[in-house]
C-alpha cells in the first residue's frame, strides 16, 4: 500500500534562495527509466520567457530533443506570494501570506521588487508543465550554502513534499517529478540567521520531460458525500470566489481529503462546446440557495450557459455523481480533469438529476473544471444547481477501516429487538408488552446480529421518581441481559420514553433533572460489573423539548459516572434523534463525560416522513445512496467534534428489493466510518404486515428478505 511519504526533517540549516537558473529534464515517472537530455530554463526575459518585472505570472516553450524524438512542453511560472508562515519549515503556512510579483536581474529571478531577483524566506511561488517532467538542478546567483527550501509537489495523483538544504551550486534534486498540469511550489524556509535572510536568485533550471506514469489499478474508498454547502465542513458564505472543506476520510485511520471549489467565471465563450474558450471569461462569485450552489448572483445558485467552476482535492478522487436541480434534460456539461498526469476532457449531456460520470479519477491537486455549454435553446439557459456531489478517495491499494482507538471503542451491527416500549405504562407484561426469548437471541447471533438494543420504560422499572427499582421488572431484564451473555452478544438498554416520564419533560418542574440522574445512577450500579452490556442508552428520541435536553442528557450521563466508569453511554439527540437534521437541531448538544465514553446516537428513516412509515420506492424518490446522503451530515456532526457515533434507529421495507441496495450502502457507509448501528426492528409481537420486522417466520427458519443484507455486518 502506498502512502505519503513523511517529509524528510530539516538537517539543522534553512535556505534563502535567489534563482538564477533552473534545470528540468523530462523523464519516466517511474523513476525507472532513463533521464532524457537535459532542458535548461534560463534568460528569463528573452524568449521564449520574455518576462517583464512587476508581472504575476510568465511562461514559455520549450522543447526535449531527446523525448520521441523532439516534444515540446510549455512551462508557467505563476502565483508568486509573500510573507508566508514559515515557523514550521515542513508545513508552510500560506493563510497569511500575500499575492506578489516577479522582479528580474540580468542574472536570474526572484519574488517581490520588481527590479530586483531576490527570492528571500517566506517568500514562495510555483511553476507546471503541461507533461509530466523531472526537475533535476537548480543554479543559484547570491548562493551561500546556507539556504533551505520546502518543495511540494504531486506525482502519480498523490502529493509530496521535501524541504531541501541547499549544500552546493548547482544544487541536485533527488526523485522530483511532477505530473502534468500540477504545481511544483517552491517556498524559501531558511531561517532566520541564514545569510542576507537566505536570499537566493534562480538562474537556470534543469529540468527532462518524462513518461506519464502508468495507470495503477484504482482502488476506489467509501463515499464521501459533498453538499450542505453553508454548513460544516463547507460553511459556503455567497459572493466568495472560493470555499472549502477540511475532509477526513476513514480510510487509513483517517486521510485529508480537503475538497476545495474555486474560478467561478462566467462568460465562457462556449461556441465550440468541447473546447471552452476561458480567453474573454470574466472572474464572478459563487451564489448559494437552500438546494445548492451556482457561480453568478450571491443570493441564487445557478449555473447556467457560459459559466465555469473548479473543484479539486488534495488526494486523489473519483468524481461518482453530481446531483442536480433545476435540471430539465437539455443541459450540457464540458468537464476537463488531469488523470495519471494525462489531460482529459469529455462533453456530458445531463440526461438525469443524478448524473453519474463513468471513471472519472482526478489526480491530487488538480482542478477539475466544469463549464456549462448547454445550447442557447436550452431551457433557462441551461439552468442547473449543484445539490450534492458523490465523490471517493483514489488508493492504489486495499485501504483499512480500523475505528478503534485508546478509548477502547468497539464498532458493532445488530438489531432492535422491540417490545419492551409498547402498550399500557407500566401494563401487565405478557399482555401490554414483551421482552425476546432465547430462540431470537439464538437466531440473531447466529446471523451475526451481535448487537442488541432492548427498549425498556422508565417508568416500569422505577413506579415513582426517586423510588427503589422494581424488582420484578428488574429480573425480566437481568434474564434477557443473560440470554445475551451466554452467547457472547451485547445489549444497549434503551430508555424509550422520548425525555418524558409519564408524559412531563424531563427538566421539567414535574421530572426535575436530578430525578433522571437517579435512575441512572440505580441502572449502572445494577449493571457496572455485567460485562454483556455494550452502553446504556440514557432516552430514545427526545423530541419537543424547548431546549430542555442538553442539560437533561448531561444529567442522566452524570447519573451513569456516579456507578459505572466504565461502560458506554449512548445520547440521542433532539428532534426523535434525526441523523439528516443533526447538526441544526442539536446546536448546544455537548454532554461532558469525564470517562470519556460517550457515543452519540442518531436514527435514520429513509422516508420522506422521516420515519418507518414508506411510502412506495419511487414514491419515496429513492435511490442507491439515499441512506448515505442522509446520514451525511451527523457523521460530518461527529468528525468535527472527534466524537463516536450510533445510528439507534433504521429499516427499509421487505417489499422491493432495491431497498435492499440502499440498506447495503448505507450500512458500508457507517462501518467504513467506524459508525454502530442496530436496525428497527425484531421481536416477537411485530405483525407480518410491519413491512420493516425482520423477525423470521415458520418457527425462525424463514429470514426476511432485509436479513441477506444484515447479517453481512458484525
Amino acid at each position: 500500500m502506498k502512502t505519503y511519504p513523511t517529509p524528510p526533517r530539516p538537517r539543522g540549516r534553512t535556505l534563502g534562495l535567489l534563482f538564477t537558473r533552473l534545470a528540468f529534464a523530462l523523464v519516466s515517472a517511474s523513476l525507472a527509466s532513463f533521464t532524457h537530455a537535459a532542458v535548461n530554463l534560463q534568460s528569463w526575459t528573452t524568449a521564449p520567457w520574455s518576462a517583464t518585472s512587476g508581472v504575476t505570472s510568465f511562461s514559455g516553450n520549450v522543447t526535449d530533443p531527446a523525448y520521441n524524438g523532439g516534444t515540446p512542453a510549455n512551462f508557467t511560472f505563476n502565483a508568486p506570494r509573500v510573507a508566508v508562515d514559515i515557523s514550521v519549515p515542513a508545513s508552510p503556512n500560506f493563510t497569511p501570506s500575500t499575492a506578489s510579483t516577479y522582479g528580474f536581474e540580468p542574472t536570474g529571478f526572484g519574488v517581490g521588487d520588481s527590479g530586483l531577483g531576490r527570492f528571500t524566506r517566506g517568500e514562495s511561488f510555483a511553476f507546471q508543465s503541461a507533461h509530466p517532467f523531472k526537475l533535476n538542478q537548480i543554479s543559484w546567483a547570491e548562493f551561500t550554502g546556507d539556504e533551505v527550501l520546502h518543495l511540494a509537489w504531486t506525482n502519480g495523483g498523490a502529493s509530496y513534499q521535501l524541504v531541501y538544504n541547499t549544500t552546493a551550486n548547482p544544487s541536485v534534486f533527488p526523485d522530483i517529478v511532477a505530473d502534468a498540469n500540477t504545481p511544483v511550489v517552491v517556498t524559501n524556509v531558511s531561517a532566520s540567521t541564514a545569510n542576507l535572510t537566505g536570499r537566493l536568485r534562480f538562474n537556470t533550471i534543469n529540468v527532462s520531460l518524462v513518461a506519464p506514469p502508468a495507470p495503477a489499478n484504482p482502488v476506489t474508498g467509501s463515499t464521501l458525500p459533498l453538499g450542505g454547502w453553508t454548513s460544516y465542513p463547507f460553511n459556503g458564505v455567497a459572493g466568495t470566489t472560493n470555499f472549502a472543506g477540511s475532509i477526513t476520510a476513514p480510510e487509513n485511520g483517517g486521510t485529508p481529503a480537503t475538497m476545495s471549489f474555486a474560478n467561478p467565471t462566467s462568460g465562457v465563450n462556449i461556441t465550440n462546446p468541447a473546447a471552452p474558450d476561458f480567453t474573454a471569461a470574466v472572474a464572478s462569485t459563487f451564489g448559494f440557495e437552500a438546494t445548492g450552489f451556482g457561480v453568478g448572483g450571491t443570493t441564487i445558485g445557478r449555473f447556467e450557459r457560459g459559466e465555469s467552476f473548479t473543484l479539486q482535492s488534495v488526494h486523489r478522487f473519483q468524481l461518482n455523481q453530481i446531483f442536480w436541480a433545476e435540471f430539465t434534460g437539455d443541459e450540457v456539461v464540458h468537464v476537463k480533469w488531469t488523470q495519471a498526469g494525462a489531460i482529459q476532457q469529455q462533453v456530458f449531456n445531463i440526461n438525469t438529476n443524478r448524473f453519474a460520470f463513468p471513471n472519472l479519477i482526478a489526480d491530487a491537486n488538480t482542478p477539475v473544471v466544469f463549464t456549462n455549454v448547454s445550447a442557447s435553446t436550452a431551457n433557462n439557459a441551461g439552468r442547473l444547481r449543484i445539490t450534492n456531489i458523490l465523490t471517493a478517495l483514489v488508493f492504489s491499494s486495499d485501504p483499512s477501516y480500523d475505528p478503534s482507538g485508546p478509548d477502547g471503542y468497539t464498532r458493532m451491527f445488530g438489531v432492535n429487538l422491540a417490545g419492551g416500549e409498547g402498550g399500557t405504562v407500566p401494563g401487565t407484561y405478557g399482555t401490554h408488552y414483551i421482552y425476546p426469548n432465547a430462540n431470537e437471541f439464538t437466531y440473531y447471533n447466529g446471523k451475526n446480529q451481535n448487537l442488541i438494543r432492548l427498549p425498556f420504560r422508565w417508568k416500569r422499572v422505577q413506579r415513582t421518581l426517586y423510588g427503589a427499582l422494581d424488582s420484578a421488572e428488574m429480573t425480566r431484564l437481568d434474564g434477557v441481559i443473560a440470554l445475551a451473555s451466554a452467547r457472547g452478544m451485547k445489549v444497549l438498554l434503551d430508555m424509550h420514553d422520548y425525555a418524558r416520564y409519564d408524559g412531563n419533560l424531563i427538566g421539567s418542574a414535574a421530572v426535575p433533572n436530578s430525578a433522571f440522574t437517579d435512575v441512572w445512577q440505580k441502572i449502572a450500579d445494577r449493571y457496572k460489573t455485567n460485562t454483556a452490556i455494550y452502553a446504556y442508552g440514557i432516552m430514545n428520541e427526545p423530541h419537543g423539548t424547548g431546549g430542555l435536553w442538553p442539560a437533561a442528557a448531561q444529567a442522566g450521563v452524570d447519573g451513569v459516572r456516579l456507578s459505572d466508569t466504565t461502560h458506554w453511554v449512548t445520547v440521542c439527540g433532539e428532534n426523535w434523534a434525526s441523523a439528516s437534521s443533526w447538526p441544526t437541531s442539536n446546536p448546544n448538544l455537548n454532554v461532558i463525560d469525564p470517562s470519556n465514553k460517550l457515543i452519540y446516537e442518531a436514527h435514520l428513516y429513509f422516508a420522506k416522513s422521516g420515519n418507518d412509515q414508506y411510502l412506495s420506492y419511487d414514491a419515496e424518490g429513492a435511490y442507491p445512496e439515499i441512506g448515505v446522503v442522509k446520514v451525511s451530515p451527523f457523521i460530518y456532526w461527529l468528525k468535527q467534534r472527534g466524537a463516536r457515533g450510533l445510528i439507534g434507529e433504521y429499516g427499509v421495507p421487505r417489499d422491493d428489493a432495491r431497498w435492499n441496495v440502499v440498506l447495503d450502502k448505507f450500512l458500508a457507509h457507517l462501518y467504513a466510518n467506524g459508525v454502530s448501528g442496530t436496525y428497527w426492528a425484531g421481536g416477537p409481537w411485530w405483525s407480518q404486515n410491519y413491512l420493516l420486522s425482520v423477525e423470521p417466520t415458520s418457527n425462525f427458519t424463514v429470514d426476511k428478505p432485509q436479513m441477506s443484507v444484515l447479517q453481512n455486518y458484525e
